[in-house]
């Protein structure tokens, strides 16, 4: 049954659900294409984004003109992708669908913009803000407590960043955001220095790691 057998049973329409990144990077891995939906299709989409717009944390689905704008299929020749514009360029809600049945079934935040855009690290132990380099993260991470703000940013700006705490035990809390709160997630378990300088590292040099490798849980703020 392909990829996302386990995520979206066939059957009964089921709800748009939130996809994590993780998710999405497995469908892109399978390759994109091009593609063209009809318009039972678009409008099949277009209904099911403006049924979870009001999760996203966007302004209002009537703040902007929203469009179809670019829609893929996957190379599981299973599922494709479908763009609608959100608050800033090249920032969309991708609404996942099932191919053979024509019907959306997940959706995620994804800034394209903030991919390709270089991240500002904030660390007041460091008493750094610029551009990182893997030497400042490698320094700064371990001793984050040691200032009474004891935590570290990496914003790509427009509400994505990836963000670090140390507790006064030592321990860690790592999360990241997608566009807005409401994809916000922070990892399970707790994590040790070397793990979230890794994180920081595969986050901050563009490497997709941190999504595939760490196990992400919705925060609800």
């Amino acid at each position: 049954m392909g990829l996302f057998q386990n995520i979206f049973k066939r059957g009964a329409a089921p709800p748009l659900r939130l996809c994590q990144l993780h998710e999405h990077l497995q469908l892109m891995d399978t390759g994109v294409e091009s593609f063209e939906p009809d318009d039972t299709l678009r409008d099949a989409c277009i209904e099911a984004a403006q049924t979870v717009w009001l999760q996203t944390g966007l302004s209002s689905w009537d703040a902007h003109p929203r469009e179809a704008q670019y829609a893929y299929k996957c190379g599981d020749k299973l599922h494709g992708y479908l763009h609608i514009n959100a608050d800033h360029k090249d920032c969309f809600l991708i609404v996942i669908f099932e191919l053979k049945a024509a019907r959306p079934v997940g959706y995620l935040l994804f800034d394209i913009g903030a991919e390709y855009a270089s991240p500002i690290y904030v660390c007041p132990a460091a008493a750094f803000e610029d551009e990182p380099t893997p030497a400042v993260i490698e320094e700064s991470i371990p001793r984050l407590n040691s200032h009474k703000d004891a935590y570290a940013v990496l914003d790509r700006g427009h509400g994505t960043y990836m963000q670090a705490y140390q507790e006064s035990s030592g321990g860690y809390t790592l999360e990241h955001q997608l566009v807005t709160p409401s994809s916000h997630y922070r990892v399970a378990g707790g994590l040790d220095a070397q793990q979230v300088i890794a994180a920081f590292k595969w986050y901050a040099f563009e490497k997709k790691e941190w999504a595939r490798e760490l196990k992400w849980e919705k925060m609800e703020l």
